[in-house]
């Protein structure tokens, strides 16, 4: 593509030529020599200005790249304007010179003189001219390079002329390919990819419903209440690419401390006796009796898909308990109580199990199962379901 730089360099060098042009044949006015220097250098810029407002109005560069190529610019010409009066400075003494001892206005020098004067005259002129040359050499290697990048930059815009690129949070890009049939900025009738980034991360909160059973429990023969039991889950994730350049394959990992309420219903308690923790009778009327564990745990799952559609994600977890405490609200002699029991049952330290959630954008539905049972050797195992939901805080 012609570049209207090229038309200023042009001129540069044609103005450059008329002034040796000149240097030959004798300049008679050398006011309008300079003025004519002055105003060429000027035209010269202002054309290489335009093309590069051109250039920032098509956006093929960023407003500072224009503001730095406008001061080169600048200077350049400025610079220009000084070696090429320089040239005429010398060329004038040179004639005036020449012109003073014809006319015996000056006393008269020996031809020796005169030449060595007229040598050293013209190797000053020749050398103005060496460093002229020398910075429109630089000048048009560092618009060669530039331009070369503005090619490259006008190829990636044809390119992608016709698509629609937006951000869509961290780690997500919205790509619109051109089998669109709507307006451009393709509101309907479009089809979007979507790319995530090498790794987004954030906060998660999950919360839900809570229950324990044993193997072959009925769901009606559950020692706990199932709409006053439940879970809260909160911490950090991470997710990432498996596959470059692709939502298809992603791991999701991070920590997470989780709160576990078993609310007892029937009037009943756990009992640790002898390492053997069971339900038993409360000896008074309870109003409430929970039994709640606090852990830590490492949640790691395969996530499949990504972006506008559906995710699924499974994976499992494996952790330690913190702390446990069963507390007890009754009635005795008509004053109300309340038992606190903090660490006295046979809990399982280490816990794990499977996990999984199916998502669309940042809520998804969240299910986990406990394969560690609640307490360690037991005759029969009470093994923890959770069902809920699960956000991104990102």
């Amino acid at each position: 593509m012609k570049k209207q730089i090229f038309i200023a360099l042009t001129a540069v060098w044609l103005s450059a030529g008329s002034v040796i042009a000149q240097e030959k044949k004798g300049i008679n006015d050398y006011a309008s020599a300079y003025n004519a220097i002055e105003q060429e250098e000027k035209e010269a810029l202002k054309s290489a200005l335009m093309a590069i407002n051109e250039r920032l109005e098509k956006k093929l560069i960023s407003s500072e790249h224009a503001q730095l190529e406008k001061e080169k610019l600048a200077a350049f010409h400025a610079k220009n304007i000084e070696l090429r009066w320089a040239i005429l400075d010398n060329q004038k003494a040179l004639e005036e010179h020449s012109v003073a001892l014809a006319e015996n206005k000056e006393v008269a020098y020996s031809d020796a003189v005169l030449d060595q004067r007229r040598s050293e005259l013209e190797k000053a002129a020749a050398k103005t001219q060496e460093r002229a040359d020398s910075i429109n050499a630089v000048f048009e290697q560092e618009r060669e390079r530039i331009d070369q990048r503005e090619d490259s930059m006008e190829q990636r815009s044809e390119r992608f002329q016709d698509d629609w690129f937006s951000y869509h949070g961290p780690g997500r890009v919205r790509v619109a390919w051109k089998d669109r049939t709507t307006d451009q900025r393709g509101n309907q009738g479009q089809n979007y990819v979507y790319y995530n980034t090498k790794r987004y991360d954030g906060a998660v909160l999950a919360f839900g419903f809570n229950n324990a059973a044993s193997e072959g429990q009925d769901i009606n023969d559950l020692p706990f209440k199932l709409g006053r039991s439940g879970f809260v889950e909160f911490g950090y994730q991470e997710t990432a690419r498996l596959i470059r350049n692709s939502n298809l394959i992603n791991i999701n990992y991070g920590a997470t401390l989780v709160w576990n309420k078993l609310n007892i219903k029937d009037n009943q308690y756990f009992v640790n006796y002898r390492g053997q923790v069971g339900l038993e009778p409360f000896p008074y009327p309870v109003n409430k009796v929970k039994f709640r564990t606090t852990q830590l745990v490492f949640p790691v799952h395969l996530q499949l898909g990504g972006g506008r559609g559906p995710v699924l994600g499974v994976g499992g977890f494996g952790g330690f308990t913190l702390t446990h405490m069963q507390k007890i609200k009754y009635e005795r002699q008509g004053d109300d109580l309340k038992d606190k029991l903090k660490n006295q049952y046979n809990v399982n330290e280490f816990v794990y199990g499977v996990s999984g959630y199916v998502s669309m954008g940042d809520a998804a539905l969240y299910a986990k199962l406990y394969l560690s049972p609640l307490f360690k050797n037991q005759l029969e195992d009470l093994h923890t379901l959770s069902l809920g939901l699960k956000f991104d805080l990102d």
